[in-house]
């Protein structure tokens, strides 16, 4: 529960830099939905609400993890992208909520989709064309269905899905390698290292089940 509360506290701060038309149309997106497999928001439930009856609603009717990505994924497409970089950098320093497995692969994803963005729309099909062909030995590839035609945020929310989170990171590091994209390979292990750097070891450990 302190944990969820964390979460709401830092998506409250962040979003109290929106004005009164803006969270309107924060709360459209939630209505419309903005994730793929996630269910929209009903519309009685955050429609001409406060922004603080917005976050709780928001946290009641999606786990910690989803909470936060369909805040960020809103605010990108409210082109809100500075405070999307802003909420990102306060939960990626440690001044946000402690880690957990659901923030850690919330960060991992942040990281690819920071990374893959350099990408433009023919390479983005080169890499989701790499996906689906499979690039790791052992690792299965993805199913083209599941990736072909998708948006950024689409794409690396699948991946994220069907990989564990150090899979994901290699698999996009080796597709990159593949498409001879090295610089940006390399900025991707740098920024996941600087992600790394930036936890907490001890807010890791999880208490015994």
């Amino acid at each position: 529960m302190a944990h969820k509360v964390r979460v709401q506290e830092v998506l409250l701060k962040a979003l109290e830099e929106l004005n009164a038309e803006e969270l309107k149309r924060f709360q459209w997106h939630l209505v419309q939905g903005v994730l793929d497999g996630k269910p929209p928001m009903a519309k009685v439930k955050v429609e001409g609400v406060s922004l603080d009856e917005t976050v709780t609603q928001l946290m009641q009717f999606y786990d910690d993890k989803v909470a936060v990505n369909v805040t960020m994924t809103a605010l990108r497409r409210m082109n809100q992208n500075q405070l999307a970089r802003q909420l990102d950098q306060v939960l990626i320093s440690g001044n946000g909520p402690p880690s957990s497995p659901s923030m850690a692969s919330f960060r991992v994803q942040e990281v690819l989709l920071r990374t893959l963005e350099d990408l433009n729309a023919e390479e983005l099909k080169r890499f989701q064309w790499h996906l689906i062909q499979g690039v790791l030995d052992g690792k299965p590839p993805m199913a083209k269905g599941k990736v072909e035609g998708r948006s950024l945020d689409e794409t690396v929310s699948q991946v994220i899905q069907f990989y564990d989170d150090d899979t994901a990171a290699d698999v996009t590091e080796k597709a990159l390698q593949r498409m001879g994209q090295t610089q940006l390979a390399r900025k991707l292990k740098k920024n996941l290292d600087n992600g790394a750097a930036h936890r907490n070891p001890a807010r890791d450990v999880l208490p015994n089940a």
